[in-house]
């Protein structure tokens, strides 16, 4: 059930994403896919427009089971030049 819902929880992002306005040049959902590993993988995901991010992973248990959660990263917070110099709300 947690799986289903994760994967639903991106397909919802990444479509709200995927229908921004047409003067946005950039959806405000970008997902990139992170990870090198053969048995995990993980999505990150930027909310282009408020700075909130989220990693969603996927992998598997030492006793064989798929295991996939969606984490909330915290929010960027840019300077006045536009660098980001500061995360709230992160977990560590």
């Amino acid at each position: 059930m947690k799986k289903i819902l994760c994967i639903l929880a991106i397909v919802v992002l990444l479509a709200v994403g995927v229908s921004a306005p047409a003067e946005d040049s950039v959806g405000r959902y970008q997902a990139l896919k992170i990870g090198t590993a053969a048995d995990a993988y993980g999505i990150f995901i930027i909310d282009t427009k408020d700075g909130h991010i989220w990693v969603w992973a996927e992998g598997e248990t030492s006793d064989g089971r798929l295991r996939s959660r969606l984490r909330y990263g915290g929010k960027l917070i840019p300077n006045e030049k536009g660098d980001v110099t500061e995360v709230k709300g992160l977990r560590k």
